[in-house]
Order: structure tokens, then C-alpha cells, then sequence
């Protein structure tokens, strides 16, 4: 072995794992050479002519010196649990592949994608974000009000520093997604992509629509789309089931996955703008408590502390969003470590939830003009 080497152990998933040893067997220019491989179930002394270890064993062979370096072979929604096991045995030093270039044929596939994976930094779960505000469909009752939203679209630059500055806090963000409002209506939708994608090489990107507007050309969002690896999630109400049928058509045309919610024909809210409910309740019972979310350089636990004064005005109360439930992100003493700790437990925004008496009616449709209060208001009694 060549000294200049640097030894390698390749953990994860089989499937992963096999592609990263031919990858590393199809340049042999590279200065990798594999040392062992550990793998999920792996039976045996070898795996592809390489020596199989069992996890227990990893932290003995780094600090004997018989790798440097671990490279993470598994999907995406794995990596967190994978690497923080990898902590745990003494290994500081990882990288990884997007799970999407698994994928893809091998004249494809090169080294040059692996991504170091910075452990002095924590992973975001989820994050979500308002591509438009407003929406064509206007739901009663929508959770994010954008039956009566003014017309809003995200800001584009706002976004990349955000994003610039969400790399600089966390080395990842499992899953993200694009929605409103109805994302669709951005013209610059496509940018958002590829800005998210630039960042996060990793990120599962969704972007969550109605569907509707899937009936006018779509082409270039769909090629970017696919370019990306993002995901279109189609929220099935009334008018969105007939076109179940072209959606799926056209997503397999341009090769993006897609996914449909069942039909949805009831809607539940459980707003409480008395603000008397338990926070801890509230929190404990809450379908959304780990819908985190991104506006204009700052994040919450949900959407709803961003939008208290437009709750306020449609069920006529004064509510307003506790002094800590908004975070900065451009605070320069804020961490990583310190955003995941807030949001992982009760805001005080959480008073004006019940999610314990939720009012459950038909799904209709009613913009501002025709949107009563009650059509957000828990049932009490």
C-alpha cells in the first residue's frame, strides 16, 4: 500500500457500500484505498474482497491507525444516526455521498462527489418555507391562512443568505420543503431549487402543492426538478383527485417523484386565541410541533409565531408570539446546538393551540371575503 494513501473505511448500508468499492476500484488514481467495510447484517470475514467488520470493533481499528477517514454509505435519512454512532466510537473524521447519486449509472458516479461531513456541527431534521404566501385554491380554514393572505412571494435573495447561513449552523437538513400558499405560483421557483440544492447536496427537497396549476406547462420546473432530485408532493383535495392521472404521467415523463396524500374531504383546526390553553399540553398532543420553520432569517417551532397578527385580525383577539418562540438566525452567539434545544420543547405560542378539541367540518372553499372566524376556532364545550 502506498503511503500517500488514505485508508478508508466504507460503513453503512450493502447496496451503498458495494457501489463506493467499485467506485474506488474504477479510479485508481485516487489517493483512497479501502482498509475495511462495515455494513448493516454484513455475514462473513469480507465484503467485495474487503475485510468485514463489525461496528463494536470501528473505534478499535482508528485509533490503531488502520484507517483515517469513514465514509457514511447509506441513505439520507440515516446519516444523522449513522454518524452520531460513528461519534460515539472516536471517529471525528467522515464524509459521505448524496444518497441520490447511488442511483445513478457508474459512468456517472465519480469520487469528486463525496461531501465532508462537518461534526463539530449538528443536523436539522426538518425545515419548512413559504415559496408564495397566497394560494389559487384557498382552502377554509387553511392552517397558514393563505385563503386570506395578500399575494407574497419568498424573496429570492433574503433565501440565499438564509440558506448560506443555515450551512454555516448545521452540516445537513434531512428533509426540506417548499410550500404556501401554492409554491407553483413562483416564477422563480426553479432558483429556489437550485440555491437549496447548492447547500445542501444531501437534503430531501419536497415542494408541496395542489396540483392545479400542474395542468399548464411545467416543463423547465419539472427539468429542474429533476436535476435537483426534489420530490412533488401533491396534496389531494376536491378539485386536485381529477389530475391524480396526468400529475403521476407527466412526473414519470420528466422522471421526478411524486406523491399523493389521500383525498382530503375534512379539515380539523384548533385555534384557541383566548390563549389559555397549556403550552406543554398543547405541544405534547400537536400534529405540526416538528413542522420547523424558515422566514426571512428567522426560524420557529412552527409556522404559527409568524403569524399572529393575521390570526389576530381574522379571529379578532390580540395574540401575540412569546419573546423567545422566534429565533434569529444571524444572532452571532446563536449555535446549531443551541436552535435544535429551543425548538425541541413548548413555546408560548402554544397557548393558542387545542389540539385536543379540534373542530372538524367539510372541505369548502373560502377566500377573505367569506372566511369567518369559526372556521378556525377549536371546539370548546
Amino acid at each position: 500500500m502506498a503511503e500517500d494513501k488514505i485508508r478508508v473505511a466504507i460503513c453503512g448500508s450493502a447496496n451503498c457500500a458495494l457501489v463506493l468499492t467499485t467506485l474506488v476500484r474504477l479510479e485508481p488514481d485516487r489517493d483512497l484505498v479501502v482498509d475495511c467495510v462495515m455494513t448493516d447484517g454484513c455475514e462473513g470475514d469480507t465484503f467485495d474482497g474487503y475485510p468485514a467488520v463489525e461496528e463494536k470493533t470501528l473505534g478499535d481499528r482508528y485509533r490503531a491507525g488502520d484507517f483515517d477517514i469513514a465514509i457514511l454509505a447509506t441513505e439520507n435519512a440515516r446519516l444523522k444516526s449513522l454518524s452520531l454512532r460513528l461519534l460515539n466510537l472516536g471517529i471525528p473524521g467522515q464524509f459521505y455521498m448524496p444518497q441520490y447519486d447511488y442511483n445513478l449509472p457508474l459512468g456517472e458516479l465519480s469520487l469528486d462527489r463525496l461531501e465532508c461531513l462537518e461534526t463539530d456541527k449538528p443536523r436539522l431534521d426538518y425545515l419548512e418555507y413559504h415559496i408564495a404566501d397566497h394560494c389559487n385554491l384557498n382552502c377554509k380554514g387553511c392552517t397558514h391562512l393563505s385563503n386570506v393572505a395578500e399575494p407574497r412571494f419568498g424573496d429570492l435573495e433574503q433565501f440565499r443568505s438564509d440558506i448560506s447561513r443555515l450551512r454555516e449552523l448545521f452540516w445537513g437538513i434531512t428533509t426540506f420543503r417548499l410550500m404556501g400558499g401554492e409554491p407553483l405560483l413562483n416564477p422563480e421557483l426553479p432558483e429556489f431549487l437550485l440555491t437549496l440544492r447548492d447547500a445542501f447536496p444531501d437534503t430531501e427537497i419536497h415542494v408541496v402543492s395542489n396540483g392545479l396549476l400542474m395542468k399548464e406547462d411545467r416543463a423547465a420546473l419539472l427539468q429542474t426538478m429533476r436535476q435537483v432530485h426534489a420530490n412533488l408532493d401533491i396534496s389531494q383535495y376536491p378539485p386536485s383527485v381529477p389530475l391524480h392521472d396526468k400529475i403521476r404521467t407527466l412526473c414519470s415523463i420528466y422522471g421526478v417523484r411524486c406523491y399523493f396524500t389521500d383525498p382530503v374531504h375534512v379539515f380539523r383546526n384548533c385555534m384557541d386565541p383566548s390563549g389559555s390553553s397549556d403550552p406543554a399540553v398543547s405541544f405534547a398532543h400537536c400534529d405540526v410541533s416538528r413542522c420547523t420553520f424558515l422566514e426571512r432569517g428567522r426560524i420557529s417551532t412552527c409556522i404559527l409565531p409568524f403569524l399572529m397578527d393575521r390570526y389576530g385580525e381574522v379571529l379578532g383577539a390580540e395574540m401575540a408570539a412569546g419573546p423567545g418562540d422566534i429565533i434569529d438566525l444571524y444572532d452571532p452567539d446563536i449555535t446549531g446546538i443551541d436552535i435544535l434545544e429551543r425548538i425541541s420543547r413548548p413555546m408560548a405560542s402554544c397557548r393558542y393551540c387545542d389540539p385536543l378539541h379540534t373542530n372538524a367540518y367539510p372541505w369548502a372553499v373560502a377566500n377573505r371575503h367569506v372566511a369567518k372566524a369559526e372556521d378556525w376556532l377549536a371546539k370548546k364545550g
